[in-house]
């Protein structure tokens, strides 16, 4: 079983109960916890954009500057 850590920035992350948040797999990938995008945000993406198995997730571009390698 691969090893998962949260990788959230600290100033980001909640206690307790659910929220954002970005961990990290073993082999470098990513799982996002984020707001299931509505359907006004998917109408803006091209076509065919999000698979039958896949979700569009919104999350704050925060989350993501604030990660480091």
């Amino acid at each position: 079983m691969s090893k998962l850590t949260e990788i959230t920035p600290h100033e980001l992350r909640c206690g307790i109960g659910a929220c954002p948040s970005v961990y990290e797999f073993e082999d470098g990938s990513l799982l996002i916890v984020g707001t299931r995008a509505s359907e006004a945000d998917l109408a803006m993406l091209p076509d065919g954009k999000v698979g039958a198995d896949e979700f569009a997730v919104k999350l704050s571009r925060q989350y993501f500057s604030s990660l480091k390698k």
